[in-house]
């Protein structure tokens, strides 16, 4: 084991923590520990360590030791630490004990104000969160914590009352210019009114200041496929329908259901009105499959430019590559079935089709049992459609009917199985 040599061996394992060297600045805490083993700073610089390492189960080990340790030493710093600690493990509890420990010392401690304040917001007691971040910067104007979480506590408050404006958000970008998170929020209430170019040099900017920003990346994401004509207006009409609440949107949907009907029903009964009702349905037909298909479709082609490789990620890349999978095979099925004159196989491409209409709703679903389900869901209509392909006959049919009305009907289960989930997550 290395034993320790530098007259400051805080400095040391420091230094080498700043440098990226987790492993070394690990391996020089334990050998400090292993002559040291009441060192109750050196147990809280080690559950630091741990912690920034992604390991937060071993730093609370580490970090209870140094709370034993530190009674003859000033405990802040193994308090800090453990606050810290208990925040990675979603403890709130147990960071309000520790933040209140500290302010007992120290009323004015923003640092443990702080913790307190990210506790809270834990919690959901965004009111009380915010409320101690403004404290805060009452005495620091150019706290970025305080500011980050001010911005999250008003934009998490409930009842629409407490959203930011364009105009904070330009203010929170002005005062703090290098500051991504401000810089992120600006960029999207310039989306939400319709200035995407503004918006994505927004984007941009954030991402140059923190490029794991995962908000501006999907931001840009969006303002990327504004450009394809049509897309913004669809951004606009869920901006819109999601202003109303949950019940609400259901009826908006099947209120469209119901109207589609009702329209196909009097042009039938009345051919003279065709001319206008049926150019109706066809932009409500259009409007339902973009609707559905539109951002897998767009990331599909944002994935042939180096850019949106590098921006179309996870759930998004994999929802694109599976849904230009099926509807390029249902495209080959469909020719196949016309070129040979085979109808079921031409049908069978049309299920297909449908199928990508799945593929996308699990997508849209929280990741989890909804997911699953739409996943599962999808898998059978794809299943029909290629033995609706082979079966011989009226089975091929039956089969084929089958899956139309099992696509269909997951159009509508993917809708509500994909709001659940976020509301449930």
């Amino acid at each position: 084991m290395t034993e320790p040599t530098s007259p400051d061996p805080i400095a040391e394992i420091l230094y080498l923590a700043e440098d990226g060297d987790t492993v070394s600045a690990l391996a020089r805490v334990d050998a400090w520990l292993s002559q040291y083993p009441e060192s109750g700073v050196m147990h809280a610089l080690k559950a630091s360590l741990l912690l920034d390492a992604g390991r937060p189960v071993d730093a609370d080990q580490s970090v209870r030791l140094a709370l034993q340790h530190s009674e003859d030493e000033d405990p802040r710093f193994a308090q800090i630490v453990a606050a810290n600690v208990a925040l990675a493990l979603r403890e709130p509890d147990r960071v309000l004990q520790y933040a209140g420990d500290l302010l007992q010392d120290d009323p004015a401690d923003e640092v443990a104000i702080m913790l307190e304040a990210r506790a809270l917001a834990l919690l959901g007691k965004w009111e009380d969160a915010k409320h101690r971040a403004e404290y805060v910067l009452a005495g620091d104007p150019d706290h970025e914590e305080a500011v980050q979480l001010r911005i999250a506590a008003i934009e998490s408050m409930r009842g629409g009352k407490a959203k930011l404006s364009e105009d904070e958000w330009a203010a929170f970008a002005a005062k703090f210019p290098h500051n991504a998170v401000a810089r992120t929020g600006r960029a999207w209430a310039l989306l939400q009114r319709g200035k995407s170019r503004d918006a994505e040099a927004e984007f941009r900017d954030a991402l140059a200041l923190d490029p794991t920003a995962d908000w501006a990346r999907d931001g840009l994401l969006i303002t990327l496929k504004a450009r394809y004509p049509g897309y913004g207006l669809l951004l606009r009409f869920f901006d819109w329908i999601q202003s109303f609440s949950p019940n609400t949107q259901t009826m908006i949907v099947f209120g469209g259901i119901f109207g589609f009907r009702i329209l196909r029903n009097v042009a039938r009964e009345n051919p003279a009105m065709g001319v206008v009702i049926y150019p109706l349905l066809a932009i409500y037909i259009a409007f339902v499959v973009a609707s559905w298909l539109a951002d897998p479709l767009l990331n599909l082609l944002l994935l042939t430019k180096a850019e949106g490789r590098a921006l179309v990620k996870g759930d998004e890349r994999r929802a694109a590559l599976l849904v230009g999978a099926v509807l390029g095979t249902a495209m080959l099925s469909a020719l196949a079935g016309w070129a040979f004159s085979v109808e079921n196989l031409m049908l069978s491409g049309f299920v297909l089709g449908l199928a990508s209409f799945s593929i996308a709703a699990a997508y849209q679903c929280a990741e989890g049992k909804y997911r699953t389900r739409m996943q599962l869901w999808a898998g059978t209509v794809v299943v029909l459609a290629f033995i609706g392909a082979t079966a011989p006959g009226d089975l091929g049919s039956a089969v084929i009917g089958l899956g139309v009305l099992v696509a269909v009907i997951g159009t509508w289960v993917g809708r509500w199985w994909a709001g659940k989930s976020h509301r449930e997550g």
